[in-house]
């Protein structure tokens, strides 16, 4: 079986003690530190455990287990929780790569209305005769479809322009 379930188990138990003493544990307390595993379940796990010699049972009715972590017990405790920090450290890499493209991704964009410029500006104070030079920070708009308009109609304008002087030309010679 040596499967997910096992290991919350078996990080569960370890969990209220050490390996050195006997643990006297309810079926439920189990249950609901051990989440996401049924009491088919627990059992199994509880068997594979006593099989791989991570966990000793002295006894067990239907609430009650009485359950000891031997050696190989903490050692793949140990183990899976290197594990669970190797995954958390990867997938915390994943997620900061992740935003770094993200981030990369936006600061290629172009946005035309996020252009600011800083504008000096003479500002004269009653008080004074000087006037004093004063930066102010403004957006840019830029009419983009005025643009393209005008540009459209320099072009009819100037194929109308060019195809008078052809005409012109024409009859002259």
């Amino acid at each position: 079986m040596n499967d997910e379930k096992t290991n919350r188990l078996l990080l569960t138990i370890s969990s209220f003690g050490s390996s050195e003493e006997y643990l006297i544990l309810s079926r439920q307390e189990l249950l609901s530190q051990a989440a996401g595993i049924t009491e088919k379940e627990m059992d199994a796990a509880f068997l594979e455990l006593q099989a791989l010699e991570c966990v000793e049972i002295r006894y067990s009715d239907n609430d009650l287990y009485c359950v000891k972590l031997l050696p190989k017990g903490v050692l793949r405790c140990d183990k899976i929780k290197e594990d669970q920090e190797r995954q958390r450290e990867k997938e915390a890499r994943r997620q900061e790569e992740k935003a770094k493209r993200e981030q990369e991704k936006r600061e290629r964009q172009y946005h035309p209305e996020d252009i600011v410029v800083s504008v000096p500006v003479a500002v004269s104070e009653e008080s004074h005769a000087e006037s004093q030079l004063v930066h102010v920070e403004t957006k840019v708009v830029v009419p983009w479809k005025k643009i393209a308009w005008f540009c459209v109609g320099i072009g009819l304008a100037g194929a109308f322009i060019g195809g008078l002087v052809g005409a012109l030309l024409a009859k002259l010679l």
